[in-house]
């Protein structure tokens, strides 16, 4: 099937683009305003039924273990996620569904797509105690007579992202087209059940499947690849809450050698990234504000919320500078003060797509250390920025060097040190008598020749 020239404009759907009426937030949708986006991917034909259920169990076999981490934290009974206390347990926990089974490419072609499942809980995935989920992630894979398509919906409540962010937010998993080609293949709500026409989107390589963990309910039980059915039909996933514990203690298992865990360098790209879009929400920047401000020197304070000195707080500033270069100031702001303004999803998108830039090519187990270093500190220190939760936190980056923000200007990154050719990380001493209140980086090139663990 050839594929037709993008539409003109930014993310400008064409005519004929439709979305199925799927709602990942399964009973909450009606009460609350979400974003729901799909993105539709051709791939290559499938020779075999054989190789469909291989795709099937890569996404499943990701991360297994025999019990959760440490005593979860309730979370806020607020129905619109917005405190800290709503995220500060918030992971990748994913419940897993073969909704719609036997539903293929031809059948959408000709009806489009079906409405809503029952609401049975055995057709639909549901989240426990009535809980909403942030963000939910759910794929389905279509089967036609010469080839295969991956439907992807991406569906994030109102208050946390726009449409535009949605986009930045959704890459950072790693799914999109070749350099130059527009980024996503929109589906829009389709009330009217027009056709879906899959020739009308372009093709993507789905490496999403290959780098999202599959928990299966709180006890994180594996599920079963030979409980699979060898036929090519869809599977159905959704990341909701979890808990930053879990991954606290599913990381720290591993290191230590006495898990079963299977964590390759994609599962830790993946939580890394996942991490960096959750703890961008905590504390530092409030998802209400509609914009949030700062200077390119010493600008942690000008921030609203403060940011904490912290690996993600760092993170995110960086993302801030990054990304608010050249943007038109609101009425409101003195020039004289505050020369560069971005919404927070647009920050919180743009931490997570950088991030994943500056960690594609380490050392897994590296990440593995600094993921389970920094949820650690995370963990403790989100409510609080005190002096003794910043010397956690500081302990944590203790022999690492630092250098102020405002030596890098648009060449800084996002404080992981690599070697020249990349691979495993610089470890340098951190001088003594770190300026308060002045962000540190580390240098893209740092060297001292040194690549201890």
């Amino acid at each position: 099937m050839s594929n037709p020239p993008p539409p003109s404009g930014d993310n400008a759907p064409s005519l004929d683009t439709v979305v199925h009426t799927l709602s990942p937030f399964d009973q909450a949708a009606p009460r609350f305003k979400c974003l729901l986006r799909s993105f539709v991917f051709r791939l290559s034909k499938l020779p075999s039924d054989e190789e469909f259920a291989t795709i099937k169990c890569n996404i499943l076999e990701r991360l297994e273990a025999d019990k959760p981490g440490s005593n979860q934290s309730r979370r806020s009974s607020s129905p619109v996620l917005l405190t800290s206390e709503d995220y500060a347990d918030d992971f990748c926990r994913i419940k897993h569904r073969d909704s719609y089974s036997g539903l293929t490419a031809a059948f959408i072609q000709d009806s489009g797509f079906p409405p809503l499942p029952s609401r049975d809980a055995n057709n639909n995935y549901f989240f426990p105690e009535g809980k909403q989920p942030a963000m939910t992630l759910q794929a389905d894979f279509l089967t036609g007579q010469d080839t295969c398509y991956l439907i992807l919906s991406f569906a994030v409540l109102g208050t946390l992202a726009d449409n535009a962010s949605l986009d930045l937010i959704y890459k950072a998993f790693g799914v999109g087209l070749p350099p130059g080609d527009r980024p996503f293949s929109c589906v829009e709500l389709n009330p009217l059940n027009h056709r879906l026409e899959l020739s009308l989107y372009r093709p993507a390589r789905p490496s999403t499947v290959n780098r999202i963990p599959e928990w299966k309910g709180r006890r994180m039980q594996r599920i079963r690849p030979e409980n699979l059915s060898a036929s090519p039909v869809n599977v159905i996933f959704a990341i909701s809450s979890g808990s930053v514990d879990d991954l606290v203690y599913l990381v720290n298992e591993y290191l230590k050698g006495k898990s079963k865990l299977k964590m390759d360098h994609d599962i830790c790209v993946a939580a890394w990234c996942w991490v960096a879009i959750t703890e961008a929400r905590v504390w530092r920047l409030d998802p209400r504000a509609e914009t949030c401000f700062g200077i390119s020197v010493n600008c942690r304070s000008k921030l609203r919320p403060p940011l904490p000195v912290t690996f993600f707080g760092n993170m995110t500033l960086k993302a801030f500078a990054r990304t608010t270069v050249g943007t038109p100031l609101p009425p409101c702001c003195d020039p004289a003060r505050f020369h560069r303004t971005k919404s927070p999803v647009e920050i919180i998108a743009a931490a997570a797509l950088l991030l994943r830039e500056a960690i594609d090519s380490l050392n897994h187990e590296y990440i593995c250390r600094r993921l389970w270093a920094l949820s650690g500190a995370t963990v403790s220190a989100i409510r609080n920025v005190s002096r003794s939760s910043n010397r956690k936190t500081r302990s944590n980056n203790e022999g690492v060097q630092f250098t102020p923000l405002s030596d890098f200007a648009a060449e800084m990154d996002f404080g992981i040190p690599l070697t020249a050719g990349g691979g495993l990380p610089i470890h340098c001493r951190q001088p003594a008598g770190l300026q308060e209140g002045v962000v540190y980086l580390l240098p893209r090139n740092a060297s001292d020749g040194s690549n201890a663990s």
